[in-house]
């Protein structure tokens, strides 16, 4: 590239007058300047240019504003089909974008999984946690279905399957699905980083008992491994106490709270209640977290001290159902 000359006087082009002011004369200088400038546009982008193409330079801006914002899943929906698939939906533009290690995806079609055509071993299971990626096949967005689930470590590849050595280590994380008893794809919604099934097929019962103590609830099986919250549903019978689930820590072989915050992830309060009164919190949004082998838990504990002197009766029913979850990716 030679070199460019030195900035003139900033102004319009002009076509001259006759016996007057001389027409612009556009130079080598200037468009070489200007050719520059688009190249390292182009290259920053990492696009192709072609010829007659009036979208090039619109393209490139866009694949820079992608390729420097947050990688992986750029644009799109997940979203429930039908018993037997989910897809990922085009939203801007018309179009889903994926990045798959330093390509990003932008075709104008669905992308849809079908968790028969693409499973990729065995046969469908039913109770089961299933794992959407897609892959890129010498150029083409490939769907994949696995009953393995994504890498969560920072220490490896996040986001993408953990078969690297077995050929997956490219299949990018696009969306988890429970498939229920009946092998049928449990229907949900999903809204930013949150799942939300239309009905509560998943539940726990961790006991009755009264006590002060926070006890761990495992939520591994009732919960995708790239969750780190739980939208729990939470109905209570009894009288007179407060249940309350938190993200708390585990030492040892006991919970406790955060000292320094104190803060509950949220509870019901049962407070002047009778045995017979059902109680039910809509919605309970509860961080996720480790339980010694349990990657995935929260916990729990029955507080009568805020109601008094007294010994309130034993929960009569405690059942805790999974309303969603909260997807890190």
């Amino acid at each position: 590239m030679p070199a460019i000359g030195a900035a003139g006087t900033p102004g319009w082009f002009t076509l001259g007058t006759p016996g007057g002011a001389v027409a612009t004369q556009v130079t080598a200088d200037f468009l070489n300047d200007l050719i520059q400038n688009l190249e390292h546009l182009r290259t920053e982008a990492g696009t192709t240019w072609t010829k007659g193409d009036a979208t090039d330079i619109f393209d490139s801006i866009i694949a820079l504003i992608l390729n420097r914002g947050p990688k992986g899943i750029l644009d799109g929906k997940f979203e429930y089909v039908s018993a037997s698939q989910v897809r990922f939906a085009r939203a801007l533009e018309g179009r889903i974008r994926i990045q798959i290690d330093d390509v990003v995806f932008s075709p104008t079609s669905d992308l849809t999984f079908d968790l028969t055509a693409d499973l990729d071993t065995g046969s469908e299971a039913g109770t089961t946690w299933y794992y959407c990626y897609a892959s890129d096949e010498s150029g083409t967005l490939t769907p994949h279905i696995s009953a393995t689930g994504p890498e969560v470590n920072p220490a490896n590849k996040v986001g993408y399957h953990p078969d690297v050595g077995g050929g997956k280590g490219g299949w990018r994380f696009v969306g988890a699905f429970w498939n229920n008893g009946s092998s049928n794809i449990e229907p949900f919604d999903k809204v930013g980083q949150d799942y939300y099934f239309r009905q509560l097929p998943l539940s726990i019962s961790p006991g009755v008992a009264i006590t002060n103590t926070i006890l761990a609830i495992d939520l591994d099986d009732e919960t995708p491994v790239d969750a780190e919250m739980v939208h729990l549903v939470p109905w209570v019978r009894g009288d007179d106490h407060n249940v309350v689930y938190t993200h708390a820590s585990h030492i040892g072989s006991s919970w406790e709270f955060d000292t320094n915050t104190q803060r509950m992830a949220g509870g019901v309060s049962l407070v002047g209640a009778t045995e017979t009164a059902l109680r039910a919190l809509a919605n309970l949004a509860v961080p996720l977290g480790a339980n010694g082998g349990t990657d995935r838990a929260v916990g729990w504990a029955s507080d009568n001290d805020a109601v008094g002197a007294g010994s309130p009766a034993n929960l009569a029913e405690h059942t805790l159902y999974v309303r969603g979850w909260r997807s890190r990716f």
